[in-house]
């Protein structure tokens, strides 16, 4: 493959694009067993309550993320799939969080959560709220803005309201303290998980779930690509002449090692999933797994597509 910029996105080769639609048909096998686990649970829990309601969204969430991953890789657009593995990963924590111990408080620490950050911004977008100066200065210096772009918004007060009736609600009531009580701790900003003395980090929450190995492993490499910091390795080498080049984009060659951990934390997602919801099901992951087991293990292994420079 030519690494020369003057043509930056490279004609693809036969073998990586056979291998390269494989690993995304695996991927699109695991995406589609973990909808059809969202679609039984759905049908199981029509009668529920809206404490079920971050487990489902969690999994489509994940649903989405692979589906997207698939799609990337097929297209031999490898790195941006770190930014949607990170995202993968943070999905997997909160379904294990969630699923420990009192799994309904949980879950409305984490709607709670949501409804609370709404509330915040609507106050900032207020003109009369104290801290809608705060929120103002910095469209004002902003050089590409070029100044505040919210004119002033009707309803507002009735917007937060309609968002406050949920901690009228009595399974809400004690996480509105815990607010409140964090706010008086300078925490003014906590996690879902953070509530009622939880990790106040993602790091600290890996950690007590005892996942910081996969912490480690996974979520600072892939941090990144997600801030823009990792744009040197893999992406530049010296020519004959002993001159700077920079790698074309679309390079196939750590598609195999995303795959694997794709692979992974999609098989962690499903299994936790299950465990928890669909005990029943759990035979059709252990019958996929068997299948596939050592294609796993070859992904693993030894790289099939090579970087020759």
């Amino acid at each position: 493959m030519k690494r020369g910029i003057e043509n930056m996105i490279p004609e693809p080769e036969p073998k990586a694009t056979r291998n390269l639609n494989i690993w995304a048909n695996k991927i699109a096998e695991l995406r589609d067993l973990a909808a059809s686990c969202l679609t039984q649970d759905l049908e199981n829990k029509k009668t529920g309550g809206d404490e079920h309601l971050p487990i489902f969204l969690s999994l489509r969430h994940a649903i989405e993320l692979l589906d997207a991953i698939s799609l990337q890789i097929r297209n031999s657009s490898i790195d941006p799939c770190k930014l949607l593995l990170r995202g993968l990963l943070e999905t997997y924590f909160n379904l294990e969080y969630l699923f420990a111990g009192d799994w309904k408080q949980k879950a409305y620490q984490f709607i709670a959560t949501l409804y609370q950050n709404k509330i915040k911004f609507y106050k900032k977008l207020d003109h009369s709220d104290s801290s809608h100066g705060n929120f103002k200065s910095p469209f004002i210096t902003d050089k590409r803005m070029g100044g505040y772009p919210f004119s002033e918004l009707g309803n507002l007060d009735m917007a937060i309201s309609n968002l406050e009736r949920l901690f009228e609600k009595p399974e809400y009531s004690n996480i509105k303290s815990e607010f409140e009580r964090l706010k008086s701790e300078k925490e003014g900003n906590p996690k879902w998980f953070r509530l009622f003395d939880g990790p106040k980090t993602i790091s600290g929450l890996a950690r007590e779930l005892k996942l910081g190995g996969l912490y480690e492993t996974y979520y600072r490499f892939w941090s990144g690509p997600l801030h823009g910091t990792d744009v040197v390795d893999g992406k530049i080498t010296s020519n004959s002449d002993g001159k700077l080049e920079i790698y074309q984009i679309r390079l196939p060659f750590e598609a195999q090692s995303i795959t694997h951990s794709t692979f992974t934390l999609a098989f962690y997602i499903i299994d936790v999933y299950l465990n928890n919801r669909l005990p029943d099901k759990k035979a059709d992951l252990n019958k996929w797994y068997l299948t596939n087991r050592d294609f796993y293990m070859q992904l693993g292994g030894e790289q099939v597509i090579k970087n020759a420079g």
